[in-house]
């Protein structure tokens, strides 16, 4: 795979150093995407520093300044979400690289925020509610604790039992259940016995993961930071109704503006594939008041993007992806019936 120049000669110049080094430095790289453009906005979830401990899901600290260097070394500017929006109405805009985090990881205070304060990067985190009390119905992290610690795993709503006894096994058993998910959101409610009859308590899990309320205002009171919506359950908006999707969207708003004291105006849509938003979304976004809203269609942006349906690239991890490079053989034992993991392209949580 490569990074593809579209007439931007400071992202253009990243080419393929960027892609050599950033998997030399042991980042899950799923490089469906190009750097072109008018501008980029990147997506991150989390950051590690033990990329195998994670099953590979994130992007390490090393990896991040690594990127951050490269890009600012093509003379691109790193801007915040508000800049990106005026940038997208100026045809004389210079190229820039906004830099985001989805579902509000403690990791983002504790390892991505140290690095990109002293690269002196602005960044917007997108938060749900739910994350914050720990009522988060974190299936994606459920699921990572059931393959990390078991080597045999059953899913019983999928009728399958998977043997993976090493790395690179684990690592592709979760994706395809998760991308089993990622085919209709509906189905993650099926894993709640799974996750009980394991004794994996997400309520555990979140309080592991994601920023309390405590770490979560100091950080929304860092000149750098932005902090946007992301649902009050990290719901996938385009399985509810009009009722209950606008409420995840303006519940979730008002919650963060009374527990960091200032305004909340952009806004990313959980998953943010076709499967999970749309045109209904879309609407609701700018309706209800958001400046941006922002999906996860990997690819970057050009003037007249639309502001409520904008994309993002997704730089790092395996995971909703098409990387035909990563198939491990997984043993799936009898009479489960077999399953075919989808291969059309997923992006990440």
């Amino acid at each position: 795979m490569r990074i593809v120049a579209a007439g931007r000669s400071g992202l253009s110049r990243i080419g393929g150093l960027l892609l050599s080094n950033l998997i030399n430095q042991g980042t899950a790289m799923g490089l469906g995407y190009k750097l072109s453009g008018l501008g980029s906005i990147l997506v991150f979830h989390e950051i590690h520093d033990d990329a195998d401990a994670e099953l590979h899901v994130g992007c390490s600290s090393r990896a991040l300044e690594y990127l951050i260097n490269i890009i600012r070394q093509s003379g691109t500017d790193f801007v915040t979400m508000d800049e990106t929006l005026l940038r997208i109405d100026d045809k004389q805009a210079k190229p820039f690289v906004t830099v985001t985090f989805d579902d509000g990881y403690r990791d983002t205070y504790e390892r991505a925020a140290p690095v990109l304060e002293r690269l002196n990067v602005p960044f917007t985190i997108y938060v749900p509610t739910h994350a914050v009390t720990r009522e988060l119905y974190a299936w994606w992290l459920g699921l990572r604790m059931l393959f990390k610690n078991q080597d045999v795993v059953t899913i019983d709503a999928m009728n399958q039992r998977f043997s993976c006894f090493d790395l690179k096994s684990k690592i592709a058993a979760l994706r395809i259940v998760t991308n089993w998910v990622g085919e209709d959101f509906r189905l993650k409610d099926a894993l709640r016995q799974t996750f009980k009859s394991n004794d994996i308590s997400l309520e555990a899990l979140s309080d592991k993961y994601f920023l309390n309320a405590e770490e979560l205002r100091e950080l929304a009171h860092r000149p750098l930071v932005t902090i946007g919506a992301h649902t009050t359950s990290h719901a996938a908006l385009s399985i509810l109704s009009l009722e209950d999707m606008e409420a995840e969207m303006s519940d979730n708003r008002d919650f963060l503006e009374n527990l960091i004291g200032s305004e909340v105006s952009q806004f990313a849509y959980p998953y943010g594939t076709d499967k999970a938003c749309g045109v209904r979304e879309f609407s609701a976004a700018k309706r209800l008041g958001f400046k941006s809203a922002a999906t996860a269609t990997n690819r970057s942006i050009g003037h007249g993007s639309s502001k409520h349906a904008l994309p993002r690239l997704n730089l790092t991890g395996r995971f909703w992806t098409s990387s035909a490079d990563w198939t491990a053989p997984v043993t799936r034992s009898p009479p489960l019936r077999a399953f075919t993991a989808p291969s059309a392209e997923r992006k990440f949580l």
